[in-house]
């Protein structure tokens, strides 16, 4: 009878342990089902699986088999509470690159810099724009909210345009082009391009920009 009890609590034990290393979310996001199953894994590493589903097909998916801490934070992020009604971002954080995952009411997936993301409310558009040093590049995206798609996305490996994390940014549109000027006097970098037309990134020193009219967006 000892026996059978003391099997009742290892058991429990270890249902109890395999519940708090795995854990799994669903939530419903228009016609679409989207889940996320994570697994805590040794040294703050975890794996991360996100799929979309419509009924019984997966319409997108993405697998992080190890994401590493490095020292810091490893997960990804699935908040109930979205800001806009026609897409829905995840935040992954690890590996020194921090990522969202956005999903759209086409069931699609897009892997999108993290860091700082700008409304530019007139044009319906998002932009992306990642400033973290520790990671291995800047980065930068703008997606079309009425389109559904990316119109702009460069990642800049040879971090020619890096940016402070340690100074915020603030994206403002000129013209058709959107500008990412740092507030900080000490700053060298004084404005990074988003030339739209060119598809390309441009640096720029205070004095050029000063001289477009700049309009402010707000961050999301």
């Amino acid at each position: 009878m000892k026996l059978l009890f003391f099997l009742c609590i290892f058991f429990s034990i270890q249902i109890y342990a395999r519940h708090e290393k795995v854990s799994y979310k669903e939530i419903p996001f228009k016609d679409y089902k989207i889940s996320l199953r994570q697994e805590n894994l040794k040294d703050g590493a975890v794996s991360a699986l996100i799929e979309v589903r419509k009924g019984r097909t997966i319409t997108a998916k993405k697998n992080y088999a190890t994401i590493q801490s490095n020292g810091g934070h490893a997960a990804v992020h699935l908040n109930r509470r979205q800001k806009l009604d026609d897409i829905f971002m995840l935040y992954k954080f690890g590996d020194y690159d921090s990522r969202i995952l956005l999903i759209n009411a086409k069931g699609q997936l897009l892997d999108l810099p993290g860091g700082e993301i700008f409304h530019d409310e007139k044009e319906g558009r998002l932009i992306f724009l990642r400033n973290y040093e520790t990671e291995p590049y800047a980065e930068y995206a703008v997606y079309d909210l009425k389109n559904q798609k990316i119109i702009f996305h460069l990642k800049d490996s040879a971090k020619v345009h890096t940016f402070n994390d340690q100074i915020h940014y603030q994206v403002m549109k000129g013209g058709s082009n959107y500008y990412a000027v740092s507030n900080h006097s000490k700053d060298k970098l004084g404005a990074v391009i988003f030339d739209m037309k060119g598809k390309r990134a441009v640096k720029a020193p205070y004095e050029a920009v000063m001289k477009v009219k700049l309009v402010p967006l707000k961050t999301l």
